[in-house]
Parts: structure tokens; sequence; C-alpha cells
């Protein structure tokens, strides 16, 4: 979101709350109420209020709600979890169902039919490459801030 309101676009769909409750696509006004709409709604919301429960319970670290009242993020709640998949007893099927699920997303039929539908995280690689090749892109204004420090 900071990335479309420095350069002044809007969203292309309903990203968050204004001020005034409504559904917005300004990216500036999302920023600054701190309300942008779960990723996922309604099952990324679920989630994401799991995921933060779990993580303040097994850190004893500050959850998401205290985060917004900090000055700096100190004392977050982060939890890192390693699961040795050889040992599962479906280890066998696990990378046929993983083919099986991405295959499945990517036949989804996209909102806009000059996209394609992708999984997070799927262009990494190749971003990393471009970068490596050609260098890592900065915001020009960002920059110029970080050089004025």
């Amino acid at each position: 979101m900071e990335t479309f309101s420095n350069e002044g676009k809007k969203l292309p769909y309903p990203g968050g709350f204004n001020k005034h409750g409504e559904l917005t696509t300004d990216p500036g006004e999302i920023l600054e109420t701190w309300r942008p709409v779960p990723v996922g709604y309604w099952k990324g919301a679920g989630l994401s209020l799991m995921l933060d429960i779990m993580a303040t319970i097994l850190s004893g670290g500050i959850s998401t709600h205290q985060v917004i009242s900090c000055t700096s993020e100190y004392g977050v709640s982060q939890v890192f979890i390693a699961v040795n998949i050889i040992s599962l007893p479906n280890f066998p099927a696990i990378d046929n169902s993983i083919h099986q699920i991405i295959e499945n997303l990517q036949n989804s039929i996209p909102e806009n039919e000059n996209t394609r539908i992708r999984y997070p995280g799927e262009s990494v690689l190749k971003i990393r490459n471009e970068n490596l090749e050609n260098g890592i892109p900065v915001d020009r204004k960002i920059w110029e801030s970080i050089l004025a420090l």
C-alpha cells in the first residue's frame, strides 16, 4: 500500500476503510486509519487472529493490537516452527498433493482475463534473478530521503 500511496495510485479494489468507516481504494486513507481489509476476507481474518493468538502465547511477546501503541517494534511476538515433513506418514503423497493444489489454483478463472492467478511468493525467484542482473529497484523519493539523513 505504501508503494501505491507513494506513486499516487489507487488500489485495484477496495483494500481497507477510511476515517468514515467506508471501504476505499485510496491507500493513503487506509494507511492513515490502519484498517486494511484482511487478506482472504473472513478466512484470512480468522487465520490472522489464530496466528496472533498462537504467537503471543508461545512467545510471551506482545500481540498485534498492542503493536500500534508502541513507539518502536520491541517485544513483538514471533514464532518460528520447523516441521520435518519426511517423518510424516503421508510424505510420499505430499509432492503430488502440492502440485494438484497449485494446478487447481492456477486453473481458476481470473477476474481480469489479462492476468493469471498466482500463489504468494511465486515470483520470488524470477524477481531475485532480475534484481541480481539489473539491480534492486528503489523508489526515488524514498532513496532521496535516506540520503538526506
